[in-house]
């Protein structure tokens, strides 16, 4: 949601920054500002120095063409107009920049010719920067000498502290960073012996794997010879079922052939018990017979009381 509250901003306003290390190109610089949402940046202007020591470094000129309304922005211009207080950006913790107010001359766009490239693209300006006939140092020296009337002495000493203090941790991140070259190079070569033993882990169950492939396809096949064999105990079981029941039924067929068997048997033996007593009685009548006629007469009298027995 955005604020309705009016901050007492001055639109007009654009920065200076005197001392900006070479690496930094417009486009970071601009991203630095506008990602701390102070406003849209309209253009940076990198003019390109020699310090001392030779090195090149740039001055930085930063306009906007809109400043955001809200109390961060007016707390921000307040603080960079304000000459007995120092305005900083911090742009990489710890990495930071004294930031001034830029009292040069503002040109407007088109009055100016294009300047030439003598120090790399950190140089480059557009092509209307220039007016007709203004010579490169005008520029330069317009630049320089409003920029060197803001730095008062405290700034300049400031300025040198900090560089002195920024070089120091430079020199001490240069051998950090080398210890951590180190210590990659060690996690390299681990990684390098994990990766030898990775492979040769991944050889092993490979093989391993190609192990229990053979005896799955052998265990399938003794299970597949299981099952033909269950199916044919099984068939095998149904034949001796209907066997069971054949002999059961033959069985019974038996035991009725038996049961009858067995009647005629008693027949035959009430048959067989008779005649031997027949047989018995004329026996002892042939022997104890003193003539025929009287043999006669016995076997008579023996089947006459036989058949009104029977009745």
């Amino acid at each position: 949601m955005f604020s309705t509250e009016q901050f007492v901003i001055n639109q007009q306003m654009s920065l200076y920054i005197p001392h900006v290390f070479s690496n930094f190109d417009e486009l970071y610089i601009a991203n630095v500002f506008e990602g701390l949402e102070y406003g849209r940046v309209s253009r940076v202007d990198l003019v390109a120095k020699i310090d001392k020591n030779d090195n090149i470094y740039n001055a930085a000129y930063i306009h906007f063409s809109e400043w955001n309304n809200s109390i961060i922005v007016e707390n921000f211009q307040a603080r960079v107009a304000d000459s007995e207080k120092q305005a900083r950006i911090v742009h990489d913790d710890p990495w930071y920049w004294i930031v001034l107010e830029n009292k040069a001359k503002k040109h407007i766009p088109g009055e100016r010719k294009q300047r030439i490239n003598i120090i790399g693209d950190s140089y480059l300006m557009d092509d209307n920067m220039f007016e007709e006939g203004e010579e490169e140092e005008e520029y330069e020296e317009e630049y320089e000498e409003e920029g060197e009337l803001q730095l008062n002495d405290n700034d300049k000493n400031s300025i040198i502290v900090n560089l002195e203090h920024n070089l120091r941790e430079l020199e001490l991140e240069i051998e950090n960073e080398h210890f951590e070259v180190i210590d990659l190079e060690l996690k390299l070569e681990k990684e390098r012996w994990v990766s030898v033993n990775v492979q040769y882990l991944n050889s092993e169950l490979e093989q391993k794997c190609c192990e229990l492939e053979e005896q799955i396809d052998k265990e399938m096949q003794h299970s597949c010879a299981i099952s033909e064999q269950y199916e044919k105990a099984v068939n095998d079981v149904r034949h001796l079922k209907n066997i069971e029941g054949k002999m059961i039924e033959d069985l019974e067929s038996a035991n009725e052939r038996g049961l009858h068997f067995a009647e005629q048997v008693s027949d035959l033996k009430n048959e067989l018990g008779d005649k031997e007593e027949i047989l018995e009685f004329l026996l002892e009548e042939l022997k104890s017979a003193e003539n025929l006629n009287h043999l006669r007469s016995n076997v008579k009298s023996f089947f006459e009381e036989r058949k009104q027995n029977d009745y």
